[in-house]
């Protein structure tokens, strides 16, 4: 099978592209240009260390109620803040913002820090803002600093709703539902939309290839805990897509969809990514190119709190650049 990868979004259409996304390392992310740089503050090397070296005219850090900064913790550098909980208001009133009027500048957000909703959030804001072009930026870790046992929430999930802009119409019949997940680390996440879809069919999409052969491990053992407790999980409902590649897993969510639909016609569509941001970004591009005005959407569960550091080191640098 020949994997397609890329994206190209033109005249409210986006087609796939072979592969487009580029690795940089620390001692070569000099080489990249632009003219905003924005990111979400938080502790990991990862994201200070991109945040350093890379070339950008102007800088801004964002700063998100999630990981429950105090005052005193706040960058030196340019950054704006909003307490909202909603990716919605937040994006808006902190990039949006920033970015008014800012359409022909080279803009680079580096996901690495933000949350997952935010990221899906904001990929579709851009779009409806015209923007022609923007790249996006994620940094892999070297590993997750409790191994299997790394725990990204600090606080149990207050609800579990739509993402804002990827809502869909839903029909009242449910006979066909289906809930597509994207396998991560945090099993206490899964098992909260696996119940919430308890009647629906589950389609799972597990990261391989992974950031490690170590990490693939962990998130299966994570895994284990909710497949134990649960009956509607079945090897035949598997799939696999990169965890570094977005343009591969919206491939890939396409043939699921595709093959799913010449079965029999879905009632509702549920598509929940709580795998990697480069996966959840993936989401959202298959979503945006296939799934807008059906009844389907992206839900997730939220949570008011997530630790401010969960890796260590930082290891290699992906470029999603993403057209208009």
């Amino acid at each position: 099978m020949v994997i397609i990868m890329g994206i190209y979004l033109m005249k409210n259409r986006i087609e796939y592209l072979i592969d487009s996304k580029k690795e940089y390392r620390l001692t070569n992310i000099n080489k990249y240009k632009c003219d905003i740089f924005i990111s979400c503050f938080n502790n990991s090397e990862r994201v200070k260390s991109l945040y350093s070296n890379i070339i950008a005219k102007e800088k801004i850090w964002i700063i998100i109620p999630e990981y429950k900064y105090d005052a005193s913790e706040y960058p030196k550098e340019y950054y704006l803040y909003d307490n909202s909980s909603n990716e919605a208001d937040l994006i808006i009133n902190t990039i949006g913002k920033y970015l008014y009027n800012k359409n022909e500048k080279k803009i680079c957000i580096d996901i690495t820090g933000f949350m997952r909703p935010q990221i899906i959030f904001l990929v579709n804001y851009l779009y409806l803002n015209n923007f022609r072009k923007f790249d996006l930026f994620y940094s892999e870790p070297s590993s997750y600093s409790e191994k299997s046992e790394t725990s990204f929430t600090t606080s149990d999930v207050e609800e579990v709703r739509q993402i804002a802009t990827y809502e869909g119409i839903h029909n009242i019949n449910t006979d066909n539902d289906v809930l597509i997940l994207g396998v991560g680390y945090d099993h206490d996440l899964m098992s909260r939309i696996i119940s919430t879809k308890e009647k629906a069919q589950h389609i799972l999409v597990f990261g391989l290839p992974s950031l490690s052969a170590d990490m693939y491990q962990e998130s299966l053992l994570r895994f284990k805990r909710v497949s134990a407790s649960s009956t509607g999980i079945s090897n035949d409902n598997s799939f696999f897509a990169s965890v570094n590649d977005p343009f591969v897993t919206a491939s890939v969510l396409s043939i699921i969809y595709k093959q799913l639909i010449s079965k029999k016609e879905i009632t509702n569509l549920y598509l929940c990514p709580l795998a990697t941001k480069p996966q959840a970004l993936g989401f959202s591009l298959f979503y945006l190119k296939e799934l807008k005005e059906k009844p389907a959407s992206i839900i997730f569960p939220f949570s008011p709190s997530y630790s401010k550091e969960t890796t260590t080191g930082i290891s290699r640098i992906w470029l999603y650049p993403i057209y208009l």
